[in-house]
């Protein structure tokens, strides 16, 4: 369902800021280490979004 990959989307933001906040990078080789990069990156950011909204479809 969309609306389960946007509330997906909405979770890992909420890690995303907090990992933000104590200035965390989950590390990952496509990083270019760039100040404005995301801590979750990339593959990791999407396997991510892919898994939570598997766990939420099957609720």
């Amino acid at each position: 369902m969309e609306k389960n990959r946007e509330l997906a989307i909405e979770i890992i933001s909420k890690f995303e800021e907090l990992l933000s906040k104590k200035d965390i990078k989950i590390p990952n080789d496509e990083i270019e280490n760039e100040e404005d990069e995301a801590c979750i990156y990339g593959k990791d950011y999407y396997e991510l979004e892919d898994e939570i909204t598997e766990l939420l479809d099957n609720k």
